[in-house]
């Protein structure tokens, strides 16, 4: 089991990656997992969840990195024991920073043991000017430690300011990119951080829960 965390502000394209590299990797056979805050920016409708095999635990009255440490670490391990599937992501609030989420992902290997990365930043593009102005010392806590970030709806950017977006925050993280699900920018890239994608044993097991 992999772990793969993918952060980023409210409306930055969170779920919707999430459910773009779900489907791309099940397409290989893969089997994935999720764990999201209890306030997600686009719903895993039961029809997704079906489709792909998709087993999603909500953390429930707080966020993932703050109040619910216990009960993220429990449900990573429960997920490592009862299923073990191929990818594990994590969806966290805007809130939590991309350090936090790194030390908390390891608590479970006192237990039970998995790989852990990428963390995955996501900046949301049009709204790169009041982020990086108002909530600079969020967002540098969010891709400061990345393995990737990656500007968000890129397809809504003229070439020229997303060129000026991954300048500015070149000198701040390991790589930038364009990104836009809907039309595959950047998507490559990112799967292949995922490591190597061979067809896998094709668990069948279910389990659905509520933190």
């Amino acid at each position: 089991m992999r772990i793969v965390s993918i952060s980023g502000t409210y409306g930055s394209g969170k779920t919707t990656l999430i459910r773009e590299l779900v489907a791309r990797i099940g397409a290989k056979g893969k089997q994935s997992v999720a764990i999201v805050n209890e306030a997600g920016e686009v719903d895993y409708d039961q029809d997704f969840v079906q489709a792909h095999r998709l087993a999603v635990t909500r953390l429930r009255g707080g966020c993932v990195g703050c109040s619910l440490v216990s009960s993220l670490v429990a449900s990573i391990k429960e997920f490592r024991r009862s299923l073990n599937p191929d990818f594990l992501f994590i969806e966290p609030c805007e809130t939590a920073v991309t350090r936090e989420l790194r030390n908390v992902s390891a608590m479970g290997l006192r237990d039970v043991t998995y790989e852990i990365g990428p963390f995955i930043t996501l900046v949301d593009g049009p709204a790169f000017e009041f982020s990086w102005q108002e909530r600079r010392a969020l967002l540098l806590g969010q891709i400061t430690d990345a393995d990737l970030v990656a500007v968000s709806r890129a397809d809504l950017l003229h070439p020229r300011r997303l060129e000026d977006i991954i300048s500015t925050l070149k000198g701040y993280c390991n790589g930038v990119l364009g990104l836009s699900p809907r039309l595959g920018l950047g998507m490559e890239e990112v799967v292949e951080m995922l490591g190597p994608l061979q067809p896998s044993r094709g668990c069948t097991a279910e389990l659905k829960t509520e933190v």
